[in-house]
C-alpha cells in the first residue's frame, strides 16, 4: 500500500498540526545539527550505525500519529526521527527506542522499511495462530477472527505501535523514578509486589526459568506491550492487528490473563512522576538490563509464546532475589 494514500482526507495543515503537537523533530546526520551532536556525545560515535535504510517519511509518521490522535492519547515525550540507528549492548535498535536517563527520555524512531516489517509481523503472528489451530488448541472461528484482524495491519498502525510501545517504557521509567528504584533487586520487588511477575509467568513460556535479570527485562518489555495494547483490546472479545510480541498465544487462549496484566500495568504506571526531579538519572546496574528497542518478531521469539507455561513459585522468586542481591554486593 502506498504510504501517501493512507493520508488521503488529511489536509497538509492538519498533518503539520499533528507533527507540531507531538514535538516531532527530524534529526540530520550533520555535525551542525545540535541533536545529532548530543546523541553522539551521549552514546558515542561507535554506537551510531547506518542500517542501510531510509529515515521514516513525513507521511509515514503522520499516519502513525493520526492513529494515536484518534485514540485520544497524549504523546508525553518529543519524537526524534533519526537517519541512523543506535546500538546498546551491541544490539542496534530495529524500529524505535527510548532511554531511561531523564535527559534522554524521548521517543526515537530509527530507519526501517515499514511495509516489509508489516509483512514479517503478519507472517509471525498468523503462522503462530495456524500452529494453534493445527494442534486443535483454538477453534477455527477464533483463528479466522484474529487472522482477519492481523491482515488489517497498515503503516499507520505499525508506526503508532512503535511510538506507543516506547511511550510505555517512558511511563515505566517515570514510575521507577517516583518509587526511587535504583537497583535490580528493588525493581524485582516492585514488579512482584503488584503481581506482575506472576502475571508474566502465566502468559510467557518459560518465564519462571529465566535468569533474574532477563526475567526483569522480559517483564518490562511485556509491560510496554500491555500499555500499547490496552488502547485497542478492552475485552475478551476484542482483537488487535498487531498482537503482543511475547504473550500473544496465551493471550488468545486466555484473554482474561491479558486483561489482568493490563489492570496491573495501569496500577504500576499510576505511580508516574509527571515532572521528574532534576537529579542524576543513570541507574548503574539497572541500565544493563532495561529494554532498549522494540522486540523484533522473529522465529527466535517463539520460545516465549509456544510451549508449556510453568508457574513462578515463591521459592523461584526467593532464589532470584537472592541472586540479584548477591550480584549487587560484588
Amino acid at each position: 500500500m502506498d504510504v501517501e494514500s493512507l493520508t488521503i482526507g488529511l489536509e497538509n495543515e492538519e498533518l503539520d498540526k499533528i507533527l507540531f503537537e507531538s514535538r516531532f523533530v527530524n534529526v540530520k546526520k550533520k555535525d551542525n545539527d545540535l541533536i545529532y551532536r548530543s546523541i553522539v556525545e551521549s552514546y558515542g560515535l561507535d554506537k551510531i550505525h547506518d542500517n542501510g535504510l531510509q529515515p521514516r517519511s513525513f507521511f509515514e509518521i503522520s499516519c502513525g500519529l493520526s492513529v494515536i490522535k484518534k485514540l485520544g492519547i497524549e504523546i508525553i515525550a518529543p519524537i526524534y526521527n533519526l537517519p541512523f540507528t543506535v546500538a546498546k549492548r551491541r544490539k542496534p535498535a530495529q524500529t524505535a527506542f527510548a532511554d531511561c536517563r531523564i535527559e534522554r527520555r524521548h521517543i526515537y524512531l530509527v530507519p526501517d522499511h515499514t511495509t516489509t516489517r508489516i509483512l514479517d509481523d503478519q507472517e509471525f503472528h498468523i503462522s503462530g495462530i495456524e500452529m494453534l489451530q493445527g494442534d486443535n488448541e483454538i477453534e477455527e472461528s477464533v483463528a479466522e477472527k484474529w487472522i482477519r484482524e492481523i491482515q488489517k495491519l497498515d503503516v499507520g498502525h505499525r508506526v503508532a505501535g512503535s511510538i506507543l510501545h516506547e511511550q510505555g517504557h517512558i511511563l515505566t521509567f517515570d514510575a521507577m523514578d517516583k518509587t526511587n528504584i535504583s537497583s535490580q533487586s528493588a525493581l524485582f520487588k516492585w514488579l512482584d509486589a503488584y503481581g506482575y511477575l506472576d502475571n508474566c509467568s502465566e502468559r510467557i513460556v518459560l518465564f519462571s526459568q529465566l535468569e533474574p535479570s532477563i526475567m526483569i527485562n522480559t517483564a518490562l518489555e511485556s509491560l510496554a506491550e500491555d500499555y500499547r495494547l490496552s488502547h485497542f483490546v478492552k475485552s475478551c472479545e476484542h482483537t488487535c492487528c498487531l498482537p503482543h510480541s511475547l504473550s500473544y498465544v496465551q493471550d488468545i487462549l486466555y484473554p482474561e490473563k491479558f486483561l489482568k496484566g493490563v489492570e496491573i500495568m495501569k496500577e504500576l504506571l499510576s505511580k508516574r512522576q509527571l515532572k521528574a526531579a532534576v537529579r542524576p538519572s543513570t541507574k548503574g546496574s539497572l541500565e544493563a538490563i532495561l529494554p532498549f528497542g522494540e522486540a523484533q518478531r522473529c522465529d527466535s521469539m517463539r520460545c516465549y509464546s509456544h510451549g508449556k507455561i510453568t508457574p513462578l513459585t515463591k521459592e523461584d522468586k526467593a532464589k532470584a532475589l537472592e541472586k540479584l542481591q548477591k550480584l549487587e554486593c560484588l
